[in-house]
């Protein structure tokens, strides 16, 4: 995704969409946190930064980060 950013920033064509809002999940330990970006503005030139924002502690985001880490680990290496 990160190439498609480039590559939209640098005006070359793309040839597929990608999109362009997305959100991390972060265990804080107890709770969990997670920030929310959207990248349209940023990549279209009427702003310097992405619009982000922080989401609240919740246990709900801790709970999401530990099956996406469990998910992501047995994929990885193929367990």
């Amino acid at each position: 995704m990160i190439g498609q950013i480039i590559d939209r920033e640098r005006g070359a064509f793309l040839g597929e969409l990608y999109k362009m809002v997305g959100i991390c999940v972060m265990d804080t330990g107890y709770i969990g946190a997670a920030v929310w970006c959207n990248f349209t503005d940023k990549v279209f030139g009427r702003s310097t930064v992405p619009d982000c924002w922080l989401l609240g502690g919740m246990r709900a985001f801790r709970a999401v980060k530990v099956g996406f880490e469990r998910y992501r680990f047995a994929n990885l290496f193929g367990h």
